[in-house]
């Protein structure tokens, strides 16, 4: 059913991107993604639980490393396979943002550790200077490998950190406190309807987000480019799946909950910051982030029913 909506989404945001004038960017959309997409999954959490985090400092550490080391360096490999550029940056920015709106909800669905689920989440949103820092510097160190030795464009960001962590975390946690204290009656009716509710909210975020200005480069992009990203997307997403099979022990449900976050990437902050560098990778860096969702999606739903085997 995600799925469905996800495709709608992509197909009607192109859709009135070719027919009129692409939408401008507004912050507002990390406040929704906040509010309808990572709130509802915060209401049966205690800020005891925070506490967590002093005694799984080797399953943190894990995260950290293989979210800034080891993925990375899998999302160079196959980039630099690829030969394109643009694919290249777009594996190499999913790599370095791990976690994402829906991962608390695949935790959750595979019955995983949801409090220490959440303080990785936290982690990784407090990580993302260093994502958005290791993103910036991958175009002037791997350029020349691209044949793009006169490369100098300087491909900063114009997303912070602390607005991300503002809109992601620290909104969507002080509302849900709000919500449980004075007006318990919402979050037990976001809780009954949390389904409807998420799909609802990842068609109008993609549908905006594929209708934006810059997305319209899309409608340009060779089938080609698009055969290629789908299996250098694919390598990257099965590589990753086994490395984190190797390194966690998915039957406890604290590793489990440590899996989650590395094999779910923030697609559509992704998706957001994509449309800022176009114009320094080019078109077809959106294009491992818009396919990361047909492997991602499929694989979760998999996965949270099936994790057992």
């Amino acid at each position: 059913m995600q799925i469905l909506f996800v495709l709608s989404g992509m197909f009607l945001g192109l859709l009135y991107n070719y027919n009129f004038i692409g939408f401008d960017f507004k912050p507002a959309v990390c406040i929704f993604a906040g509010l309808f997409m990572v709130m509802p999954t915060l209401f049966n959490l205690k800020l005891s639980d925070l506490k967590v985090a002093t005694s799984h400092k080797i399953l943190i550490g894990k995260n950290i490393l293989a979210n800034f080391l080891i993925l990375p360096i899998i999302a160079i490999l196959i980039g630099l396979i690829s030969g394109d550029f643009g694919i290249a940056a777009g594996l190499f920015l999913l790599s370095v943002m791990g976690g994402g709106g829906m991962v608390m909800h695949w935790i959750r669905e595979s019955n995983a550790n949801t409090k220490i689920g959440f303080v990785i989440f936290g982690i990784n949103i407090l990580m993302l200077s260093l994502s958005f820092l290791m993103f910036k510097f991958f175009a002037i160190l791997f350029a020349p490998f691209y044949e793009l030795s006169n490369y100098t464009s300087d491909p900063s960001v114009n997303l912070p950190w602390f607005g991300v962590f503002l809109f992601l975390v620290l909104i969507p946690f002080l509302v849900s406190r709000f919500l449980l204290k004075f007006l318990p009656l919402i979050p037990k009716t976001i809780q009954k309807h949390r389904a409807y509710i998420g799909n609802i909210s990842i068609f109008l975020i993609i549908f905006y987000l594929f209708g934006l200005e810059n997305s319209k480069v899309l409608l340009e992009v060779e089938i080609s480019l698009f055969i290629k990203t789908f299996f250098a997307i694919g390598a990257f997403y099965g590589l990753t799946f086994a490395f984190g099979k190797f390194i966690y022990n998915t039957k406890n449900d604290e590793d489990r909950a440590a899996f989650w976050h590395l094999i779910t990437r923030y697609i559509t902050l992704g998706l957001i910051i994509s449309t800022f560098s176009i114009n320094t990778y080019g078109a077809t860096l959106i294009l491992p982030i818009m396919m990361a969702y047909f492997i991602q999606l499929p694989l979760s739903i998999y996965y949270s029913k099936n994790y057992q085997k």
